[in-house]
């Protein structure tokens, strides 16, 4: 999962990484005959891998909701996104989140201030 946090809103994209490409287009395919809209497969910057990123809301939204029940290690963040764009929690909430997700080591990433104060608004 990728976080930008923009002036009003987080933008929130959901990132495929895998080292070997033709299951990054099986993955790809997978949600594109399901409706979802995919970027192309690319190699991901400053590492030997593969990515493929959904960056539209309703494709986060979509995919969160319908993979949430069958992950382990990622649910929380799923969760996280599901509750922020429905307005559950604020943009400070959902990046102290992921921010506590860093902190335990069950996600990489850097720590992250300054989201906004409010709600998701679609």
């Amino acid at each position: 999962m990728e976080v930008s946090v923009r002036v009003f809103t987080l933008h929130i994209r959901l990132a495929f990484d895998e080292n070997w490409r033709p299951h990054l287009e099986a993955v790809r395919h997978f949600l594109e005959t399901r409706g979802v809209r995919v970027g192309l497969v690319g190699r991901k910057e400053s590492f030997n891998t593969w990515n493929v990123v959904v960056s539209n809301t309703t494709g986060v939204v979509d995919i969160a909701r319908n993979l949430v029940q069958h992950c382990t290690k990622k649910r929380g963040e799923l969760e996280a996104v599901m509750d922020y764009y429905s307005n559950v929690i604020t943009g400070d909430e959902f990046v102290a989140a992921m921010n506590s997700f860093v902190m335990k080591g069950e996600r990489t990433g850097k720590i992250r201030g300054g989201a906004p104060f409010h709600t998701c608004r679609r």
